[in-house]
């Protein structure tokens, strides 16, 4: 994260640089991986060829940060918190309450929604206001009004009805619980319980599913092996004998104990 930029971009606007909460670089890496084996196997059917894949961390992040483009322009982009730097309203906004609730409007159809759920006719008629440019220029100032806006509900329970009610964009900021319990998480399957490897006592544990579902095949968390369980199968199958395999087993186990 810190090589490829993304740092750099991270955080609140005039504050220092801040990773990603999760090791961003190592699961982009993994499905990095995973497309390419794909790519190249569809290759290899086609042309009878294999071929080497070079897939690095460091390659995959600088893919992902699309700030670099901006250099075209003569651009360095810097942090900006939770709101994009060209768009506005986009971003994370907060209450007096503590509460977070995300709020887009990139279009003049969006933005009316909004000025509907404000009682903000003027919105629309304001050069402050009235487009996205006049907007951006002034995003402090709209982000403070509606934080002020959001803030004047008992609750943001009371505000997200008001925003329903008017169609605007918007979606809670949850935590990990409210992830697991949301029902269309639920409903999906995006949550599993998978079941574990046969050394460990407890059945189950609550995991992430499948990250896409085919409709002939879909997808499945299958138990992981213990430690060792397939060696024979492996082993056997680069050619080793039941009797090199208990050895090295053996002398493995020996070379942990230490």
């Amino acid at each position: 994260q810190a090589l490829s930029g993304m740092m750099s971009i991270t955080g609140e606007k005039g504050g220092q640089p801040l990773k990603h909460g999760i090791a961003l670089a190592d699961y982009f890496g993994g499905f990095n991986v995973f497309a390419s084996v794909l790519t190249a196997l569809h290759y290899q059917r086609r042309t009878g060829k294999g071929q080497y894949i070079d897939v690095s961390l460091l390659q995959g992040m600088i893919h992902l940060n699309s700030t670099i483009d901006r250099l075209n322009d003569g651009v360095l982009c810097k942090p900006n918190g939770n709101h994009h730097s060209g768009l506005c309203p986009f971003g994370c906004f907060n209450t007096d309450k503590g509460e977070s609730v995300i709020i887009c409007a990139p279009s003049a159809k969006a933005w009316e929604a909004v000025a509907k759920a404000m009682n903000r006719p003027d919105y629309l008629t304001d050069p402050e206001y009235n487009t996205i440019g006049a907007r951006t220029k002034n995003m402090v100032k709209v982000i403070a009004e509606i934080e002020a806006w959001l803030s004047s509900f008992p609750s943001l329970k009371e505000a997200c009805a008001r925003m329903d009610e008017c169609h605007m964009a918007y979606c809670l900021v949850n935590n990990d619980q409210q992830v697991v319990d949301d029902p269309q998480v639920k409903h999906m399957g995006y949550i599993v319980q998978a079941p574990t490897p046969d050394d460990i006592k407890q059945p189950t544990y609550q995991t992430r599913g499948c990250n896409a579902f085919f409709s002939d095949v879909p997808g499945e968390i299958h138990k992981a092996a213990t430690l060792g369980q397939h060696n024979h199968e492996v082993l056997g199958g680069l050619g080793y004998s039941d009797e090199e395999i208990d050895q090295m087993m053996k002398e493995f186990k020996e070379e942990m104990k230490k």
